[in-house]
């Protein structure tokens, strides 16, 4: 696992590709997992060579839940749920959802402006 601590902080790999609108996982080369955010090393198999990955940019809420705990740049409540896009799941914020939401949803992706928190979240398709 050498190589992985060699390679490029996990904060300072791209998690958006604003010009295709779209979330960047990466994609192992060894057995094809697929993992958001981007790793340095495949969790499935680990190998250390993964190539960026974009995702979907819809997907299906599974599950949601309502927080009232703030944290820096996000009041309370807010929403935050988990979404299916293809093979993976993403641990996200969640706008625009009714109180009487059910899951499965199908949701899609917006992304904020550049320098904003939440860099993005997921509202109703």
């Amino acid at each position: 696992m050498t190589a992985v601590h060699a390679d490029t902080p996990s904060t300072q790999r791209p998690r958006l590709d604003r010009e295709a609108g779209a979330l960047v996982g990466s994609r192992c080369t060894a057995c094809g997992w697929v993992c958001w955010p981007p790793k340095a090393g495949c969790p499935r198999c680990y190998a250390t060579d993964l190539t960026p990955a974009a995702l979907p940019t819809t997907g299906t809420l599974v599950s949601w839940t309502r927080v009232w705990v703030p944290v820096e740049g996000i009041e309370p409540p807010y929403l935050l749920g988990m979404v299916e896009l293809g093979e993976i799941r993403v641990f996200a914020q969640l706008r625009d959802l009714g109180e009487d939401a059910t899951v499965p949803a199908p949701v899609r992706l917006e992304l904020a402006e550049e320098e904003a928190t939440p860099q993005f979240w997921f509202v109703p398709a």
